[in-house]
């Protein structure tokens, strides 16, 4: 359809309280737009659930309605399963070139995120997700400094090192006792269930954390999820946060923190290397979500929110 009638039925619709309607129309347009970018796409986003033994992977890119997202019309882009980030690379420029061209206006709020899957051709070990768990709760404070405040005190992103805290009862709040308190885990199940449980007990490997650990779990997808980072309104941006996410994970894998200065310089240091070893992507891709930042100060953190379980950050400001 062309863009002329879809706006047409935009314009006539967008206030008429028709939320499936509005949907309906972004999954259109939006299917013209994977079109002519050729990118492989379905219209329908389908809840991909599977076996640790036998997982399921996104073949295609989809598009589906994201009911936090309430201007407009509030859709989610799910790309492929990708094994080699320089081709997805390729097919986010693609896109966004093919948006930018039809005059798609994307428009960022509070609710907006960039979200990466990260995952194994077989199954994460044990002392691999150790490793990465332990390398979250010493980055976390620095990772704070490249998102926005919204992606800090926010129920959805809720810190990973708080429910270690309040799993081991509130019994020392240091980084060093939480990072001793994941080397204790025997089991993967054991480090998701430490690392994203709500404080009352209420949800047991709760998906709305910095670093989601909930899918290792069995009969989930397998994945390790970073949902902190900010909506992506380019693809330099869209891309930089999946490489972040390989350059961190990798790195977390292969040397660990040891010796490395908790600062900002520190954790780019410790993405790069990563990336360095990935060895399938230019470590400069991350430099946008880098750059302005680098003389942030790790945030400091209070858990006196014990009714959230929150990491309530203090002494930083946002530019």
């Amino acid at each position: 359809m062309e863009s002329k009638a879809l706006t047409e039925r935009i314009n006539k619709t967008k206030d008429s309280g028709e939320y499936s309607v509005k949907v309906g129309i972004g999954r259109e347009y939006m299917s013209e737009v994977f079109k002519e970018a050729d990118i492989a796409y379905d219209v329908i986003k389908t809840d991909l659930k599977a076996s640790r033994n036998g997982r399921q992977r996104y073949e295609k890119w989809v598009i589906g309605p994201e009911s936090l997202l309430v201007k407009e019309i509030p859709i989610e882009l799910s790309s492929a399963t990708y094994d080699d980030l320089a081709v997805m690379r390729s097919a986010v420029e693609k896109l966004f070139a093919c948006m930018e061209t039809k005059k798609i206006k994307i428009e960022l709020n509070e609710s907006t995120s960039t979200q990466v899957h990260l995952s194994t051709p077989g199954e994460f070990s044990v002392q691999e997700v150790k490793k990465i768990a332990k390398s979250v709760l010493y980055w976390e404070r620095c990772v704070d400094c490249l998102v926005s405040s919204k992606r800090v005190n926010k129920g959805y992103v809720e810190s990973n090192h708080a429910s270690v805290y309040f799993n081991q009862r509130k019994t020392d709040a240091s980084i060093e006792a939480a990072i001793a308190a994941v080397e204790k885990c025997e089991t993967v199940e054991g480090v998701a269930l430490l690392m994203c449980t709500q404080p009352d007990g209420s949800e047991i490997a709760h998906r709305g954390f910095r670093v989601n650990f909930r899918n290792l779990l069995e009969g989930e997808l397998g994945t390790i999820e970073f949902r902190q980072a900010d909506g992506s309104g380019d693809a330099a941006t869209a891309i930089a946060w999946p490489a972040f996410w390989i350059g961190f994970c990798v790195s977390a894998i292969k040397t660990g923190i040891d010796g490395r200065k908790m600062t900002m310089e520190g954790l780019k240091g410790f993405v790069v290397d990563g990336l360095e070893t990935y060895g399938k992507a230019d470590p400069g891709w991350v430099e946008t979500i880098f750059e302005g930042k680098m003389n942030r100060n790790p945030t400091t953190v209070d858990f006196t929110d014990e009714k959230r379980g929150l990491a309530v950050v203090q002494g930083h400001a946002w530019g």
